[in-house]
């Protein structure tokens, strides 16, 4: 940041001189804006010693005039006196208000800087969260690809037992079949027999 060129009490006591002139009261503003360069503060310090020496410089010439023409020049000094105090009431009334305002602005700038503080760790809070999500999800999918393949595999020994099952409920019937024919053979043999014995007798 480019600082603003430097300003002498010389500078500041030729701009009161020029503001005079114009029939008005030198104030920071009035001098600031006449010299254009150099801060408030600054430019607040050196009217203030300005005026003090202003006031040192105003006092009673010690010659002889008439009563009246010396009454008049108190008048006129204690008009000037008035409007150096009134000026440095106001000077000082503007000091204590910007005062007031920088202490807001860094109240204000203390609060968003909290605030950033919060936001940036709700955010890396988000980040770290975001990131475990993402490892869980593909753990998921891991276990996910391990199920379909397992589900396959049953799938493959379920119709193999399918088929199985039906093989075998084919053999079971023919052997259904094969006992029946055994018992009438047996049914066949003893009514052999039977008549055989009684054809010798």
């Amino acid at each position: 940041m480019t600082k603003p060129p430097t300003i002498t009490l010389e500078d500041v006591v030729k701009a009161c001189d020029q503001i005079r002139s114009l029939e008005q009261r030198p104030t920071v503003d009035r001098v600031y804006a006449l010299l254009k360069k150099g801060s408030r503060t600054t430019v607040n310090r050196l009217l203030r010693e300005h005026l003090r020496q202003y006031e040192s410089e105003s006092t009673i010439p010690k010659v002889d005039c008439p009563p009246a023409a010396l009454l008049k020049f108190r008048e006129a000094i204690a008009l000037s006196n008035k409007d150096r105090d009134e000026s440095i009431q106001l000077l000082q009334k503007d000091i204590t208000s910007k005062d007031e305002h920088i202490q807001e602005i860094l109240k204000e700038s203390e609060e968003l800087e909290t605030n950033h503080n919060v936001l940036k760790t709700q955010h890396d809070a988000l980040v770290a969260k975001h990131k475990e999500c993402e490892v869980t999800i593909k753990g998921l999918n891991g276990e996910a690809i391990a199920l379909k393949t397992e589900i396959k595999s049953l799938q493959d020994f379920k119709e193999k037992f399918i088929s199985q099952k039906s093989r075998n409920d084919a053999i079971a019937e023919q052997i259904g079949d094969y006992k029946t024919r055994i018992k009438e053979l047996e049914v066949e043999n003893r009514s052999l027999l039977e008549r055989a014995i009684k054809a010798e007798k």
